[in-house]
């Protein structure tokens, strides 16, 4: 129905504002500690395990704070044109209990792009002038994908998507609004997304030990990658 619909369109538009929001956060803290030579101090201190999960999660806190704002804002706003139109303003869904997953879901989303974002950000000097500034657009590409597979929601590829973990906190709620959903899809989806958000924080526990106090050259992608191994 044309209610599931706007709220697919919702998930999606505040999922993009968060995964934005949060990225500007997690780059202005922690090249910006970098660049102010900080480093040395904090790692004497704190091991850079903890340090990464910190700004991790207080970072996408932040972020996820502002995205509620945003929809709060958003239904505000709604509420006030559905007053002067004079019209009748609803929030019923024909399927209630969808809801928590419809917010979960992104949650799990901010946590694997926010780690993947802080293990970046550690490798770089200055965000306006590094060469790995490409690598910020992989968090929009899952938000696209499901996008494009709003009128495929119920093909195999759209499955697929939902339960692979880099792409299912975006294509697994259009799947739930838009199309009928096995019941092994969700906590399938649910294990292989909190499983690699652990891998993956591991990975980005070693790249910040390293990266965090190189400065000058950057280093390459295949640096990087036989960090994260070494996890």
């Amino acid at each position: 129905g044309r209610g599931e619909r706007a709220l697919t369109v919702a998930v999606l538009a505040l999922s993009f504002v968060g995964v934005m929001t949060g990225m500007g956060f997690i780059f202005a803290g922690i090249t910006g500690e970098k660049q102010q030579r900080v480093t040395e101090q904090v790692v004497a201190i704190i091991p850079p395990q903890r340090w990464v999960d910190g700004k991790i999660l207080g970072l996408a806190g932040v972020a996820m704070v502002n995205t509620l704002v945003t929809a709060l804002g958003l239904v505000a706003l709604l509420g006030v044109v559905a007053a002067v139109r004079g019209t009748a303003f609803s929030l019923s869904l024909e399927r209630p209990l969808l809801v928590p997953l419809l917010v979960l879901l992104p949650l799990l989303g901010f946590l694997l792009w926010f780690t993947f974002l802080a293990a970046v950000a550690a490798t770089i000097d200055d965000p306006n002038t590094s060469a790995k500034g490409s690598l910020l657009l992989l968090p929009m590409l899952p938000l696209a994908i499901a996008g494009l597979l709003f009128a495929r929601a119920d093909s195999a590829v759209a499955q697929l998507l939902g339960v692979f973990p880099l792409t299912a906190p975006a294509v697994l709620p259009v799947r739930l609004l838009l199309a009928e959903v096995a019941p092994w899809e969700v906590p399938l989806a649910l294990v292989l997304l909190a499983l690699t958000i652990w891998l993956l924080r591991r990975a980005a526990g070693k790249i910040f030990a390293t990266g965090i106090l190189m400065y000058g050259k950057e280093p390459s992608l295949r640096e990087v990658w036989r960090w994260a191994r070494e996890a």
